[in-house]
């Protein structure tokens, strides 16, 4: 199983860094999960990037199996002496804001298109968005 974490640091965008961060993300997830076989992709940039703060910071965790995954998403907030960061699910749960996938490097195109289509084509997600456009209609007629 894999999952996406996203590290706190103002120099998580530093493309010097992310072997670095890497290696303390690793460390972590391990004593975190006790995962003997855990590994850590670093982000990848596109070519196009010409600024440290375009540089993606998401990392992905995989190897996991289903106990050291639970382990690792029961808290969304995790913080170690070397690392304080974020993790999420690879197939998020309805979200409650609007996203863009900008500059995206993938191989898998299939999988992306097919997980952004999870979230955003099922009954919770499209529930979710009907009350918050039916709600922002009412208000806009009330104050007509």
């Amino acid at each position: 199983m894999k999952a996406l974490i996203i590290p706190f640091k103002d120099k998580a965008c530093d493309p010097v860094l992310k072997g670095n961060i890497g290696y303390k993300l690793l460390t972590t997830v391990e004593k975190i999960t006790t995962a003997p076989k855990v590994a850590i992709a670093p982000p990848v940039p596109s070519s196009t990037v010409t600024k440290s703060k375009q540089m993606p910071i998401i990392y992905m965790a995989s190897h996991l199996i289903e106990a050291e995954y639970k382990t690792l998403i029961s808290r969304h907030i995790w913080s170690s002496e070397a690392i304080t960061f974020q993790v999420i699910p690879m197939d998020p749960p309805c979200l409650d804001f609007f996203f863009t996938i900008y500059s995206l490097t993938t191989l898998d195109k299939q999988r992306i298109f097919s997980m952004v289509q999870k979230v955003w084509n099922n009954s919770e997600t499209i529930k979710h968005i009907k009350n918050k456009v039916s709600h922002a209609l009412s208000e806009h007629c009330a104050n007509v």
